[in-house]
């Protein structure tokens, strides 16, 4: 089963007519979906705008099952750790409580998965 879902979740960037392009151009290489816009089915909603509540549920479960946590760092705090020593997320926010967490970003907190550390990932053996 093909199922069609737009990718609408970046507003500043969103354009009726930019999704319109996309299912022509789809339609004009020959494909075609068995549910999504246009066509409608079982599994909607399509556009991942109006899946926020669904995406909410999981992420809930995610951080009560500890398989996620929330991350209270800004934009510019990510970017510094990038670009200092060992190059990437240090896991910060990992062990913070979300009472204790001090402050939360304007838009509310980002949620993060526990990974592996970056030698580990790289080579697989560390």
């Amino acid at each position: 089963m093909f199922v069609l879902r737009i990718e609408d979740t970046d507003r500043k960037r969103y354009s009726p007519a930019a999704v319109q392009d996309f299912i022509d151009g789809l339609r004009w290489l020959g494909l075609d979906w068995d549910e999504g816009p246009e066509v409608g089915g079982s599994y909607g909603p399509y556009f991942q705008s109006e899946r926020s509540a669904l995406y909410q549920e999981w992420a809930a479960w995610l951080v009560e099952n500890d398989r996620a946590y929330r991350c209270f760092c800004t934009p510019e705090e990510l970017a510094a750790r990038r670009t200092g020593k060992g190059g990437g997320y240090d896991r910060r926010c990992r062990y913070l409580h979300a009472g204790g967490a001090g402050r939360v970003r304007r838009t509310g907190p980002a949620l993060r998965g526990p990974v592996q550390d970056a030698a580990r990932r790289r080579d697989g053996h560390r």
